[in-house]
């Protein structure tokens, strides 16, 4: 039965209504099975990488603070296909070494599925290699460094976010038009 059935005057209430039960049927039962075998699944692990002490403690308990109810919005939801989303926090201590140590435990002993974080482009650059090697997708939440997503680029890390050259594309008209011709930007440059 094709949608031209429905053109010709081919299509009986007889019809559709067998259809109907068929899909209705189809629709109810085989759902379950499936259903219930995703409910038993364990749950995807999705480590994150913050700094939740240090000089950059501020940022990484806020942006902790965001990943933690977007998880409790997924799991309220129902999870991902059914199984629920744990949350493995690690602190890299706005440390370059302490991230890229936090973050092999992460990867080696917690089996995370996948990362979300990082804060600071500095443990940025020295965690990618880490998810490179384990081949585990890490989708970096706030490092501008452009080289994590240019020449450093790799098919496990991706930014989904802005990053540094739009940001300076899109408030430099800003600084022109309503600041004057001359003004400067301080900033910490963490790579």
């Amino acid at each position: 039965m094709t949608l031209k059935d429905f053109d010709k005057g081919q299509v009986t209430r007889r019809r559709v209504l067998a259809a109907s039960g068929i899909g209705l049927g189809a629709a109810v039962l085989s759902p379950m099975p499936l259903r219930y075998a995703l409910a038993q699944s364990k749950p995807y692990r999705i480590g994150s990488e913050q700094p939740l002490t240090g000089v950059a403690a501020l940022g990484g308990k806020t942006a902790l603070v965001g990943l933690q109810m977007a998880v409790d919005r997924i799991n309220k939801a129902g999870g991902i296909l059914g199984r629920a989303v744990e949350l493995i926090v690690a602190d890299d201590e706005s440390k370059p070494d302490s991230g890229r140590r936090k973050v092999e435990k992460l990867v080696t002993e917690d089996n995370i599925d996948a990362h979300v974080g990082g804060y600071l482009s500095n443990i940025c650059l020295a965690c990618v290699p880490v998810f490179t090697e384990n081949q585990v997708v890490n989708m970096i939440s706030v490092c501008l460094d452009t080289t994590l997503t240019t020449s450093k680029c790799n098919k496990y890390t991706f930014r989904p976010y802005d990053f540094a050259p739009s940001q300076a594309k899109a408030f430099a008209p800003h600084l022109v038009n309503k600041m004057g011709k001359r003004w400067f930007i301080a900033y910490a440059d963490y790579s």
